[in-house]
């Protein structure tokens, strides 16, 4: 900003007459130291205006320019923190995706895990039932073979004990018994009844 220094200078006044002036002399040079003053006056008011113009220019431009960079760094922090915000929410649904891919697979997982411990239970289950079965289907065969006599120490007409044998067996091989009711006896390949109608071999009730 130019700053304006007022000056003062000397005013002289330089006679160039006679060494005692008439009135006429004296106010014409009243006239003239008048109107020099004058202009001097008017001249320094126009600087004075001038430089008060040009400090009020400066200081408006200044002003401008501060509000400027006042708003520049305000729409910087702005646009800063609206960026920041908008990466924070973007994390946070990241983190939310995340959170619901994990809580889901670990219900995916624990549904498994319930599964996979059914299964196990079943399995389990299933190999008692399995085990008890064969227990069980040993023990009738047990039964069985302590009931059913060999060829040789079977008897030529069949007992009580050999009636029920050949009788369970025909149930379980869906041979037509005896409607009669008639006794079987001992042939060389098993047993008949009576009759002659119905049979059975050896073989077919397990006999060695």
């Amino acid at each position: 900003m130019q700053r304006w220094r007022r000056t003062v200078e000397p005013l002289y006044v330089v006679f160039h007459a006679c060494e005692y002036p008439t009135a006429k002399t004296v106010r014409s040079l009243s006239v003239e130291v008048s109107a020099t003053w004058q202009k001097e006056e008017v001249e320094k008011k126009a600087i004075a205006e001038a430089a008060r113009k040009a400090k009020e220019e400066a200081d408006k431009k200044a002003k401008e320019e501060e509000e400027k960079r006042i708003r520049e760094a305000e729409e910087r922090q702005a646009r800063a923190e609206e960026k920041q915000a908008r990466a924070e929410e973007k994390q946070a649904r990241a983190e939310e995706k995340r959170a619901r891919d994990e809580e889901k697979q670990a219900r995916v997982e624990e549904k498994q895990a319930r599964a996979e411990e059914k299964q196990t239970r079943e399995e389990e289950k299933q190999a008692r039932a399995d085990e008890k079965q064969a227990r069980e289907e040993e023990r009738q065969a047990r039964k069985e073979n302590k009931s059913t006599p060999s060829i040789a120490n079977a008897p030529d007409v069949a007992d009580d004990n050999m009636q029920t044998v050949i009788a369970k067996k025909m149930t379980e091989l869906n041979i037509q018994p005896c409607p009669n009711g008639y006794g079987f006896k001992k042939t060389s390949t098993g047993y008949e009844c009576s009759g002659g109608g119905h049979k059975i071999t050896f073989e077919q009730l397990g006999m060695k």
